[in-house]
């Protein structure tokens, strides 16, 4: 059975989760990104086999980060027929290079190759925007290794919030949402509309669009997971 890059997501999520990394998935075009608790930044990039095109887009990655690893599934002696050179190269280049085997019951992963720290000079500009990317994500629902889907960024998380407070306390203000929901950046989410969510009924007043309410029904399940996190029910 050939398996999808977003098959490997779930049991490479476990594999880094359960070594304490805070993990998320399609971060600023990285498959998977795990954080340490110093926000050391490991970069996964989900692929169905591992070939010299691979390597190179994972050696790009050394622009971003110091530890980069390739995720593939556990390949055949057919499906890999130079796999001691590869695993060779892996090493030799220092990108660290994770088998998916999956089972019947379930999946497991095997570091074939661990990364090794790049002294390649990273961009910080990017290092610091995925970072920051990642640790405002409130859970994780974007699969990593997945094409042509809707992505749920912190901007979006964030634009799912206001509407929802709206939802249920009325046309409100961006202090109003400030005090509420404990973020500093709503005035721009309300102001930028990106997604048409919101309309503007009065000065500094913002209410929904039909298309702001028909998201509060898609993402329902995102609201629910966040609301005892996010959301202050503080009317100001």
């Amino acid at each position: 059975m050939k398996r999808k890059e977003s098959d490997l997501y779930e049991p490479v999520k476990r594999h880094f989760v359960a070594r304490g990394f805070t993990v998320r998935g399609e971060v600023l075009h990285c498959d998977l990104v795990a954080l340490d608790s110093e926000d050391t930044v490991h970069i996964v990039e989900l692929k169905s086999a591992c070939n010299l095109t691979v390597l190179l887009q994972a050696v790009a990655r050394l622009n971003v980060s110091h530890f980069v690893y390739v995720a593939i599934p556990q390949p055949s002696k057919r499906q890999q027929p130079h796999w001691r050179e590869l695993l060779k190269l892996c090493h030799m280049i220092g990108i660290g290079l994770l088998t998916v085997t999956f089972l019947r019951d379930g999946a497991f992963v095997t570091e074939q190759v661990p990364a090794r720290r790049s002294e390649q000079r990273t961009n910080q500009k990017k290092r610091t925007a995925l970072v920051r990317e990642t640790k405002a994500r409130r859970g994780d629902y974007n699969v990593g290794g997945t094409n042509k889907t809707k992505r749920l960024t912190a901007y979006r998380q964030l634009a799912l919030l206001c509407a929802n407070y709206i939802a249920g306390n009325g046309p409100s203000s961006p202090k109003q949402l400030r005090a509420a929901l404990l973020q500093d950046k709503v005035a721009g989410v309300l102001q930028g509309n990106v997604y048409g969510w919101f309309e503007r009924i009065n000065k500094g007043i913002y209410g929904l669009t039909d298309m702001g309410r028909q998201a509060l029904i898609e993402y329902a399940h995102v609201l629910r997971a966040m609301h005892p996190v996010e959301y202050n029910e503080t009317k100001g």
